[in-house]
């Protein structure tokens, strides 16, 4: 993966979230994960979606809602 070892070779299955992201985070890799993620799934997961749209709106001149915005678990079952 752009010339690093997998970092999840030898991680149990609860590790490999947090080795993936220290490795987006210090190599700033979210971009090509991103894009990996959309190739193979078809869709990005519904959180990102969400922070995204959040963010879209948000930065619009006319925004004048709250700085913070809270996105709902999309794991959480109603």
């Amino acid at each position: 993966m752009y010339g690093l070892a997998d970092p999840t070779l030898g991680k149990s299955d609860p590790d490999v979230s947090n080795v993936v992201m220290k490795v987006l985070h210090s190599k700033g890799l979210h971009e090509q994960f991103l894009g990996a993620l959309l190739e193979e799934t078809g869709a990005l997961p519904p959180i990102v979606v969400a922070a995204l749209d959040a963010t879209a709106t948000c930065s619009q001149p006319s925004y004048s809602g709250a700085k913070r915005i809270d996105l709902a678990d999309p794991t959480a079952t109603v």
